[in-house]
């Protein structure tokens, strides 16, 4: 109260005790200039935002400069706004009008509704005059004046608005503005919104690839070196070239009305990303193999054509519009191409479906083959991305249940299949393909992951089992030639070891020791210094996946479906082993090798002979619960999961170590170069960041024991809301990032990772496992509440 009539001080009014006058009191406030404070105009600008607000003129655009202030509001339809020029009264501005270069409104016509200055008797006298009312609060004797000192010109098709001799501080301007070329915007939102969904109706998940993303690395592919992601001045480097790497900027900007965003200035200041959009889909068009994407370059280019004749202030949200209209169809179309549970799923399974479209397109530089081009799984963005480093033997086997079986991609997934098949070698997979031409034999549990695919697509794939009979030579040999070399055991170095292959690992690394211990049944190495594989003994995942795919086969052979019966083995005493019986040797140790009791009493009982370091939990337990449940005691297994929720669970990813351990690092920096050996050059990269794709086989694995011990369906809800809880910081990083997907690792309680790929197939992959996993269960048998 008191700031319209000018009160000279601030009105303590928990003890005044004086009655209030004010012009409105006594008469009605007219609209304009006037004596008595700003009521006059106070009240038409409250008009004006009571239209605004009623009729929607959403878009708002507030400039500063220097001691000028300019806000202008903007109906989203029909264009039609106002604008307001104010000159701020902070003290120390003194009186003069200060520096402020003439407004320019492109495509904009103005009509000046008014310009006004405020002009106050502030000498002693009247303050006097006004404190020593014993009566009435008044304020100071003041006046709204009108000021002739606004100049605008229409020219070009732009106003041109000036401020000239007299504009104080605390001074106002006000212009009611229309765009001649939006008279019919209506129309032109319609023609831009439309046809959409028809444009990309033909295209397949490969083209969408390119459609919507492809990162730096693969741009530069694509393009033989001529063109990567566009560069925004002010803002950098989108992460895709595709219209993913557009959208991932503009929702943002779109959600916080942020009109002076370093992208929208861009496009106000020339219309580069709308030629570098078109071009980039128009050449590529040209190529055999992407002749659908004509169609989407048609359609953009007719919309961008339509808008380029709007206003340059207007461009960023029409190119907005045009965006996400594209956008979204492309979206809608791959998801249109996906399996029921994708396409009818929760929007974070949805999303996670996405990455295998990311994951998985064309690189000129990489394929599965020596001498022919097919799509290839990605893996990761954007270290590994094209050339050598492209495809994983162990990320593709990973991801490839969520990714292509989750999916509905069985296409993909047996074409992966088979081109790891068709260069066996050892019994083993290669972990780095090198499109066929020199795969690298150095992890040890890639295959194990290969056959764990293969049998999932057998069993999720309708007539999947038709596919042990595709020749590459015939799968089910080789199957069992992998199985075959393991039992015989083998050891060798790898080809073309030393530093021209790696030269960051030891000499000795490339020394590859695999045999079974026949007493147990679990496979054993010695491969502790090789990177691909760095851990040597019984690894508790792959004894986990090698019983899983004993009892498979062996199932497979009594019902006539696989021919081999089992294998002959390295140990003279046994000779001759049927899968069936391998199995059972395997399940019949693995609890008193693998489990360590709660209690330390109980070590007699396990073969546990290094308390300190056997009781420092690590996330790889819960992969051979997901895939072998029948090894673990029910009791054993929850109290392994419940530990593990509570030491390594993070945000988003399990830590690699428990914090107990010594060797616990979590913050994981490879380029540190230090005498720190523990953490130098990133040798803790296991030792305590957070992984995501582990997260999804803890989360199964806790789903899969918990719900063995719920009774009612009020206790089966408690088991899904449990895990729905869990995956809150992954359906938080998801929308939070550019690269629409998850990370690769973060460090401790999911810190930011500048060493990590920021999107990567299996930490994606392995949470639509998850869905894939509970959309199994009878949700009958659910309670309603």
């Amino acid at each position: 109260m008191g700031y319209d009539e000018i009160y000279p001080k601030l009105v303590e009014i928990v003890h005044e005790t004086r009655l209030y006058t004010s012009a409105s009191s006594e008469k009605e406030v007219k609209i304009g200039a006037g004596e008595g404070g700003i009521g006059g105009i106070k009240k038409l600008l409250n008009q004006i935002h009571s239209i605004m607000g009623k009729d929607g003129y959403a878009e708002t655009y507030i400039h500063h400069e220097d001691q000028y202030i300019t806000v202008h509001r903007v109906h989203p339809e029909s264009r039609k706004g106002y604008f307001l020029i104010a000159h701020t009264a902070f003290p120390g501005y003194g009186n003069g009008n200060g520096g402020f270069n003439p407004v320019h409104l492109g495509g904009t016509k103005a009509s000046h509704i008014g310009s006004w200055m405020l002009e106050v008797d502030t000498s002693d006298e009247a303050k006097k005059a006004v404190l020593d009312d014993k009566k009435y609060l008044r304020g100071l004797p003041s006046k709204v004046s009108n000021l002739p000192g606004i100049r605008m010109e229409y020219k070009d098709g732009e106003t041109t608005i000036s401020v000239r001799d007299k504009f104080p501080p605390g001074s106002i301007a006000l212009f009611e503005t229309w765009i001649p070329a939006a008279e019919h915007a209506t129309g032109l939102d319609t023609f831009v919104t439309s046809g959409a969904k028809a444009a990309f109706s033909g295209l397949d998940l490969v083209d969408l690839n390119f459609v919507l993303y492809k990162c730096e690395a693969e741009e530069l592919d694509s393009s033989g070196g001529k063109d990567g992601v566009y560069d925004i001045p002010g803002h950098g480097k989108l992460v895709y070239a595709g219209l993913q790497g557009w959208w991932s900027v503009l929702k943002n900007i779109i959600r916080e009305n942020n009109l002076g965003h370093p992208m929208c200035n861009h496009l106000r200041e020339g219309q580069w990303a709308l030629d570098y959009i078109i071009g980039r889909l128009e050449r590529v068009s040209n190529q055999a193999g992407y002749e659908r994407l004509q169609k989407p370059a048609t359609w953009l280019k007719e919309r961008f054509d339509a808008i380029r004749k709007m206003p340059s202030f207007l461009l960023p949200r029409y190119f907005g519009l045009v965006i996400r209209t594209a956008y979204r169809a492309a979206w809608e179309r791959s998801l249109g191409l996906m399996n029921k549970n994708v396409r009818e799923g929760q929007w974070f399974l949805q999303d996670l479906a996405m990455v295998s479209v990311q994951q998985t397109g064309y690189v000129k530089s990489a394929s599965l083959y020596p001498k022919k081009a097919v799509p290839i799984f990605g893996s990761r963005l954007t270290t590994f991305a094209v050339e050598w480093a492209r495809c994983w033997g162990r990320d593709v086997f990973i991801s490839a249940r969520g990714l292509f079986l989750g999916t509905g991609r069985y296409g993909e997934a047996k074409e992966h299949i088979l081109a790891f098949s068709s260069v066996l070698k050892h019994g083993m997979i290669p972990n780095l393909l090198g499109s066929g031409n020199l795969p690298r034999y150095n992890s040890r549990d890639s295959i194990w992951f290969m056959l764990q695919t293969i049998q999932d697509y057998t069993k999720i794939v309708p007539n999947g089992l038709d596919l042990l009979k595709e020749k590459t030579s015939i799968l089910e040999d080789i199957i069992q030639e992998s199985l075959q070399r393991h039992a015989s055991g083998m050891s060798f170095r790898e080809a073309n070891a030393g530093p021209n292959l790696d030269m960051q690992m030891s000499s000795n690394g490339f020394n590859i020791d695999i045999k079974v211990d026949w007493t147990t049944g679990f496979i054993l190495a010695a491969t502790k210094n090789n990177c691909g594989t760095p851990r040597d003994g019984a690894a508790v995942e792959i004894t986990g996946l090698l019983y899983s795919t004993l009892r498979w086969v062996a199932d497979l052979h009594e019902k006539g479906k696989y021919k081999y019966a089992g294998v002959s083995t390295s140990d003279p005493s046994i000779k001759v082993i049927t899968f069936s019986d391998w199995a059972d040797k395997i399940k019949e140790n693995f609890e008193r090798c693998y489990y360590v009791p709660l209690d330390s009493k109980d070590d007699s009982k396990y073969d546990v002979n290094t308390p300190i370091v056997n009781r420092r939990a690590r996330p790889n337990f819960p992969i051979a619960m997901t895939v072998a449940p029948e090894l673990f005691d029910d009791a054993h297994a929850l109290n392994a999961l419940f530990l593990a929720d509570k030491v390594l669970r993070g945000p988003t990813g399990m830590a690699t170590l428990d914090p107990a351990d010594l060797n616990y690092r979590p913050y994981y920096i490879n380029s540190e170069d230090s005498e720190d050996f523990a953490t130098s050059k990133g040798r803790n990269y296991h030792q305590g960041p957070e992984w995501l794709w582990p997260t999804g086989f803890f989360l199964r694995a806790l789903l899969k024991f918990d719900l063995k011990r719920r009774k009612t369906p009020a206790a089966k809800t408690e088991a899904f809301q449990q895990i729905t809880r869990r995956l809150a910081g992954c359906k938080e990083a998801i929308v939070s990032t550019d690269w629409a997907g998850l990370t690769e690792l973060t460090n401790k309680d999911g810190s930011y990772c500048g060493d990590s790929s920021p999107t990567q197939a299996w930490s994606a992959g392995c949470l639509i496992d998850l869905y894939h996993d509970a959309a199994q269960y009878d949700v009958s048998q659910l309670s309603n509440r």
